[in-house]
């Protein structure tokens, strides 16, 4: 009595069910910048813009933090204003991925740990 994985039964699945709160995730957003940010990413960016085939007008440093961090380095804000600013996008960011996954139908939500996930998608098998 094997159960067989039928994609037009279960295809579609976002973590976290609901979405977090609006404060806790600005909060989890801020501490994750703040560790990339730790962790020597400005240094990554600082090494990248010598790479003569990168600018910010390449779409890779367009992304968020690296255009942050790349204006940074060249003198338009000091540190603490790339910091709100790298926050600020990815804010912005994760309100667009939310608006997108809400309206898209039938998308199952689960629990964000390993286990209570592998139990949902047993379950809808």
């Amino acid at each position: 009595n094997e159960r067989l994985w039928k994609p037009s039964t279960v295809d579609k699945w976002g973590l976290e069910n609901p979405p977090p709160a609006r404060a806790a995730m600005h909060a989890r957003i801020a501490a994750r910048a703040d560790t990339m940010l730790r962790r020597g990413f400005v240094a990554e960016v600082a090494a990248l813009r010598n790479d003569p085939a990168l600018s910010l007008a390449t779409p890779s440093m367009r992304t968020v933090g690296y255009r942050q961090i790349w204006r940074h380095l060249d003198g338009a804000y000091d540190h603490a204003e790339m910091r709100c600013r790298i926050q600020a996008a990815t804010r912005q960011l994760a309100k667009r991925q939310l608006t997108w996954l809400r309206r898209w139908p039938g998308l199952t939500f689960a629990a964000p740990d390993a286990e209570a996930f592998a139990t949902a998608l047993q379950d809808a098998l």
